[in-house]
């Protein structure tokens, strides 16, 4: 991407009490955005398509490992990612410190559905992944962490 064309874009929030909008510092060339269910962190990528984590309290930008769905408790971020051996997995990382670890290895199983590889998390922090069985289900997977 040429640098000194400047884009359009960059992530802004809008008061619906004062109808005020400003702008995310540091947020230019920056989309996707995703907020803690507790308002305090927001995950968007950059030009780069690196994800970026953003405390509001701070007022701060961090590389982070990985976008995806927000936690219950917003202290870590679901996400589906590919390994190098193009087998998928689910991770969670937490929040701030973007420790990564593995919650399920989906070697045999096919994800299917609109957005194949979309976690979506339920009221207790369950998974649940559409799968691909040739037929559209909607499947619950109760996982025994560690």
């Amino acid at each position: 991407m040429d640098r000194s064309v400047k884009t359009p874009y960059a992530i802004y929030r809008l008061s619906l009490k004062t109808q005020a909008v400003s702008k995310i510092p540091g947020s230019d060339d920056m989309f996707g955005a995703s907020v803690s269910r507790d308002g305090r962190y927001m995950t968007a990528h950059d030009h780069l398509e690196r994800t970026m984590l953003y405390d509001f309290q701070t007022q701060q930008w961090s590389e982070f490992a990985g976008g995806g769905t927000w936690s219950h408790d917003s202290k870590s971020v679901y996400s589906h990612r590919k390994n190098g051996n193009q087998s998928g997995e689910v991770v969670r990382i937490s929040v701030p410190d973007g420790k990564v670890e593995r919650v399920l290895d989906l070697k045999d199983i096919t994800l299917g559905g609109y957005w194949p590889g979309g976690v979506s998390l339920l009221p207790d922090d369950s998974l649940l992944l559409m799968l691909n069985k040739n037929a559209q289900e909607i499947c619950r997977l109760d996982l025994q962490y560690r």
